[in-house]
């Protein structure tokens, strides 16, 4: 049982160390810019990968790039995916409206009109994803220089 004990203080050391590196307010802002950013692509799945392999590139904090991708969480990514395709429709077509796609008409009808879709929806996460990642990334900066991590009681 003493190996176990041991494994997982190693374990809390090594966390601890993954998310508190990095914490300067420049790599706090970017961290949080690029975390939103790429969680607002509709590459639903790699958001994970991506985030951790440009942390580890740039040397931003791996904990709040992650939590920061998150923003495409179940409640808030509806709201979000409508705006990028609404954004990206008007950027394509001229007009703000999200497109519908018929699923009557089989796969056929979602692959054409889906493919619009998912182009509007790309377009638009790299207009509203900076928008977003510059409005929290300044938020967390902010938060960071008001409540820096020295200031902080350390849990038992």
């Amino acid at each position: 049982m003493n190996w176990l004990r041991d494994r997982w203080k190693r374990f809390r050391v090594w966390l601890r160390g993954q998310l508190v590196e990095h914490l300067e307010p420049r790599k706090v802002f970017w961290a949080l810019f690029l975390g939103i950013a790429i969680g607002a692509t509709p590459f639903w799945g790699v958001h994970l990968v991506m985030c951790l392999f440009a942390a580890r590139v740039l040397k931003l904090n791996k904990g709040l790039m992650l939590l920061a991708s998150g923003i495409a969480n179940p409640i808030t990514a509806p709201p979000l995916l409508a705006l990028e395709g609404a954004v990206g429709s008007l950027l394509r077509t001229g007009s703000f409206q999200i497109q519908s796609v018929d699923l009557s008409g089989g796969f056929r009808s979602f692959f054409t009109e889906g493919g619009w879709l998912f182009f509007d929806m790309l377009v638009g996460s790299l207009v509203v994803g900076p928008i977003l990642g510059a409005m929290v990334g300044a938020a967390g900066v902010e938060w960071f220089r008001r409540y820096p991590l020295s200031s902080r009681k350390p849990r038992a």
